[in-house]
């Protein structure tokens, strides 16, 4: 259907006697049968003239960069320009000569030979620097000179990188030597372009993802990009804890074992050891890394302020960061603490995490934990939803209201994590005893600023225990 309109435009266009063509990934995921979901144009008509045939968005700031949006039966479609040279300059001249004229200086400005191919509305394929050469060797080259293909927009040595790791194809020696050698550049591209590419990075499986970060490594980029994933190849284990390596080495481990294509996890697996590049020790000859998850969220919030990672991420990174210790030791935790842990919003996600980085280790460390969490979700079903991550409270606020007949306020709060932690460590669950604990806490909280939880929890167990 998408085709359709989008011949349809060309048609049109065609008929004022203009160029237009598909352009750059459409007409690569046509040739290799990969789903089509968007179709870019470019036409050597210009903007003023098809702002008048077509509705049209962007026509401010993108307009200076060659961009616009039409809408056209409901569908909206970006077209970029094509530049005339004299020779298509001329009206009169055949039209598939003025195409193929057109294109020619067009492909030669695009990144890589598999996006500089374009399709005119009866399927012909104009392909002037052999991107199907090189889809068939799977080839990732640069359209142009490497040098002016990356110095024009460095961010496309990052291009390179995901192109090959999303098709399997191997970057052309090249090209390659050229992402090496100017891969200082990529900080002349803006910190949202680069995290944008880092995420659709991590939005693949975790297998491919590092083939992304092997090559980043190898190419310099991941110094550039991120160095305090690089130090990370410096640090060393305890192989009887790790016999998969070392810091880095374990990382790349978690992160092939993650079947899920799924950018938080992957990200996640990535820097939630990133923390032993700051805390490493020796004792009795072996590598300790105290503290490392701590460390490990001071490092991601810098990282996320540099690059702009979105909020929401960066809150699900930092958490398993700050968690995954306390996952891998669920079992020695006590029932309140493992309630609050499995019911957070980011729990699916730390669990998958720590799952991974077990598998790194062995599959029986893995399956151990499976075994674990399943006891534990069975242990406390009746705190926990159908899905097992959503909590279902002990008492709410209100009734802690109703109870007391204490107005909105801190002694609340604290009432309610009192109450919550006391019911479930020892497995209370009828209401009566909640009641009656709750107006126990009200009688003996004074100056709740001042009280310690667990302190607290234990001079309010009475006949409870």
């Amino acid at each position: 259907m998408i085709f359709n309109k989008t011949c349809q435009i060309i048609s049109i266009i065609e008929r004022h006697g203009y160029v237009a063509l598909i352009v750059g990934g459409a007409v690569r995921d046509f040739i290799m049968r990969s789903p089509v979901l968007d179709i870019d144009l470019a036409t050597d008509m210009d903007f003023a003239k098809l702002s008048q045939i077509f509705p049209c968005r962007g026509i401010g700031k993108s307009r200076n960069f060659g961009i616009m949006s039409i809408e056209y039966q409901g569908e909206h479609f970006d077209i970029t320009s094509l530049i005339r040279d004299n020779e298509s300059r001329n009206h009169d001249a055949a039209l598939d000569k003025k195409k193929t004229s057109l294109f020619y200086s067009d492909a030669r400005r695009r990144d890589f030979t598999i996006n500089a191919m374009a399709m005119d509305a009866q399927g012909q394929i104009l392909d002037p620097l052999g991107g199907r050469i090189d889809i068939q060797k799977k080839i990732i080259r640069a359209a142009d000179n490497p040098d002016r293909t990356f110095t024009d927009d460095p961010l496309r040595m990052l291009r390179a990188v995901r192109f090959a790791s999303v098709f399997g194809f191997e970057i052309e020696p090249q090209t390659f030597a050229c992402i090496r050698r100017l891969c200082p550049e990529i900080n002349k591209s803006a910190a949202e372009r680069i995290t944008a590419e880092l995420i659709s990075l991590a939005s693949l499986t975790g297998k491919d993802f590092v083939k992304g970060l092997i090559l980043m490594q190898q190419s310099g980029l991941l110094e550039q990009i991120l160095p305090e994933i690089h130090r990370l190849r410096d640090f060393s284990h305890y192989p009887d804890h790790h016999p998969e390596g070392g810091v880095f080495q374990h990382t790349m481990a978690a992160l092939r074992a993650n079947e899920e294509a799924d950018p938080g996890i992957n990200l996640s697996i990535l820097f939630h050891d990133a923390g032993k590049a700051e805390t490493f020790a020796l004792k009795d000859s072996c590598p300790t890394y105290h503290g490392h998850e701590k460390a490990g969220e001071k490092i991601i919030l810098k990282v996320a302020k540099r690059l702009r990672f979105p909020h929401k991420l960066v809150k699900a990174i930092s958490f398993v960061a700050l968690n995954h210790m306390k996952a891998l030791k669920i079992n020695e935790m006590k029932p309140a603490k493992i309630y609050r842990l499995m019911t957070d919003p980011h729990w699916p996600v730390l669990k998958s995490v720590v799952r991974c980085d077990l598998l790194a280790r062995s599959e029986q460390k893995a399956g151990m934990f499976d075994r674990e969490i399943e006891a534990l979700n069975q242990k406390l079903s009746q705190w926990l939803d159908k899905e097992q991550s959503v909590s279902r409270p002990v008492i709410t606020g209100t009734q802690v209201m109703e109870y007391t007949g204490l107005p909105r306020g801190p002694e609340i709060g604290m009432i309610l994590k009192l109450t919550t932690s006391w019911a479930i460590n020892n497995n209370i669950i009828d209401r009566d005893e909640i009641r009656e604990y709750v107006r126990n806490c009200r009688s003996a909280i004074k100056q709740p600023e001042q009280i310690n939880l667990e302190t607290s929890q234990n001079s309010f167990k009475g006949k409870h225990q």
